[in-house]
């Protein structure tokens, strides 16, 4: 008689620990602490919009305007919990890095900050051209045949500036090259046979976060479509 096949009984990589709770708790900390001051009307490119012009718009204009900015406020917690997964995947015990790569809850997280870091350093670029241009700065790029004035909104203190550049152009300029890189990263992987989802905890949460920033970004261009026919 033919023994049984033994089957393998399938375990998670890494249980859930202790220190997993405290860096989600930081992150979660970090994405209310980036939410400070979403009173001004300034707050995630609400255009403008202060309490008065928020009365005078119309009911289905308040529920598209409550949505924008609440679909603006998940932002800052999803890119928070990114990158506190990112850090826990390398967090030992952990998988192989021919293992990690194949991941699609790692991979999400990678692309999203990839998408980011690009982001951010255009946008830093245009800071420091900015400031090299300026007449009162001490460092000058040659005139010409660059030009030569003080442009407010190319040279915003540091502070606003990465305010600006983390908050308020994030939801309509970021969040959608986070999108695409998580869709381009996963066709890759699933064209190439290399779709390895874990049965951890780390990579199943990733892939729903990969798929929530997907979402948001749909929600995100219609809500800002909306906008332009509802205000």
């Amino acid at each position: 008689m033919t023994p049984a096949p033994i089957v393998a009984k399938r375990v998670a990589d890494r249980p859930f620990s202790l220190a997993d709770t405290l860096v989600l708790i930081a992150a979660m900390a970090v994405g209310f602490a980036s939410i400070r001051g979403w009173d001004s009307p300034k707050w995630c490119n609400r255009g403008g919009l202060g309490v008065w012009a928020f009365n005078a718009l119309t009911p289905a204009g308040r529920v598209v305007e409550v949505a924008t900015v609440g679909a603006s406020w998940a932002i800052p917690f999803a890119l928070s919990l990114t990158v506190a997964l990112f850090i826990l995947r390398f967090r030992r015990p952990r998988p192989k890095s021919r293992q990690i790569i194949r991941q699609p809850g790692a991979v999400a997280c990678f692309a999203t900050l990839l998408a980011f870091a690009f982001q951010m350093t255009k946008t830093t670029f245009c800071w420091v051209l900015g400031y090299l241009t300026r007449p009162q700065s001490a460092i000058h790029l040659p005139s010409p045949p660059f030009m030569r004035y003080d442009d407010r909104s190319y040279h915003p203190p540091a502070g606003e500036w990465l305010r600006d550049s983390l908050l308020e152009s994030f939801p309509p300029v970021v969040s959608p090259s986070v999108a695409v890189a998580i869709t381009i990263a996963w066709c890759v992987l699933r064209a190439g046979g290399r779709w390895r989802p874990a049965v951890d905890w780390i990579d199943r949460a990733g892939r729903w976060l990969g798929a929530f920033w997907i979402a948001l970004a749909v929600v995100l261009a219609i809500l800002t479509e909306l906008r332009k026919f509802m205000y």
